[in-house]
């Protein structure tokens, strides 16, 4: 059986997993102002985008997701003749209207798949999952490694929808955003009053960076901390227990909203892949997306486990 992923382009991947693995991707358009352009995951487009884009000060930006008919056009054929079953996993229902869109899109391919593959003389049945990752970007992608990893296996497809099923309500994204100006503006230009003026000048001020957790759909902050190096340092110190502990899958997966071959020179991050290399752990890491950096501004960072339960130290 031919199996495959499908994934929005907010879920961060590298582009040469990507590549290697049975994955497509759904593209994102991104709203700047009265102009448009389209996440697809392409390195160098992602990279200018941060660069002219985000960090040039552009705040009146916003994603949207594809309607069930462009998703019709983009992946009809696609999906029908090139798999047997597809596994769409979306970013988080509780954020975006993805998973939604995609369930309805599964009942228009599964109306519409039979006359194309007659035409092809394709005898198996086509059928499609859909799965809410319950998380965002990093944390989505970490599920899409597992995922893959198992189709690699030659794993059957009730197994893999099982552990599916048991991963996404352990897995969890850490988020350190870089530049709070940028949330601010972009809060205050979408009527959001929810980070106060005298908070912001405040965190600006003592350059307090929060670090956001999101789990089961849901984001809290579970710490503040001065200096984004130093904040960075503290998330890759938890992960750093975590992968000592014993990971449920054996991936880590990191998305940087900047330069990502600077990742390595981030605090902590030497120790987290030593700990990882002892232990089996694939390190891997990517560009965060466009439509990741319009939530959480340029020069974040995004980490993705799949563990135990535990809590940030």
């Amino acid at each position: 059986m031919r199996l495959g992923i499908l994934v929005d382009a907010a879920c961060d991947l590298p582009r040469a997993f990507i590549a290697q693995n049975p994955i497509r991707v759904v593209p994102i358009p991104i709203r700047i102002g009265r102009r448009e352009r389209v996440d697809v995951r392409d390195d160098a487009d992602t990279k200018d985008f941060f660069l002219n884009v985000l960090a040039a000060g552009e705040t009146d930006v916003e994603f949207r997701a594809f309607t069930e008919d462009q998703l019709e056009a983009l992946f009809l054929p696609r999906l029908v003749l090139d798999f047997d079953y597809v596994m769409c996993l979306t970013m988080a229902s509780k954020r975006g209207p993805f998973f939604e869109r995609a369930q309805k899109f599964l009942f228009q391919i599964i109306a519409k798949h039979k006359a194309l593959r007659q035409a092809q003389k394709t005898p198996r049945p086509f059928a499609m999952r859909v799965f809410d990752s319950g998380n965002l970007y990093a944390g989505q992608g970490v599920q899409v490694m597992e995922m893959a990893r198992l189709i690699r296996a030659d794993t059957p497809t009730k197994r893999i929808v099982r552990r599916m099923e048991e991963i996404i309500p352990q897995t969890c994204s850490y988020m350190v955003p870089s530049d709070l100006h940028y949330l601010y503006a972009r809060a205050r230009g979408h009527g959001d009053r929810s980070m106060g003026f005298m908070g912001y000048t405040l965190g600006s001020a003592l350059d307090v960076k929060p670090i956001a957790c999101c789990l089961h759909g849901e984001i809290a902050i579970v710490a503040k901390v001065r200096h984004f190096t130093a904040a960075v340092e503290r998330v890759f110190a938890n992960v750093t227990r975590e992968i000592e502990r014993g990971l449920v899958v054996p991936f880590v997966n990191l998305s940087y909203g900047g330069d990502w071959t600077a990742l390595a020179q981030l605090p902590g991050f030497l120790a987290l892949a030593r700990a990882a290399s002892a232990r089996g752990v694939e390190v891997h890491w990517s560009q965060l997306s466009m439509a990741a950096g319009v939530n959480v501004g340029p020069g974040a960072l995004t980490v993705g486990i799949v563990a135990q339960p535990h809590s940030f130290i």
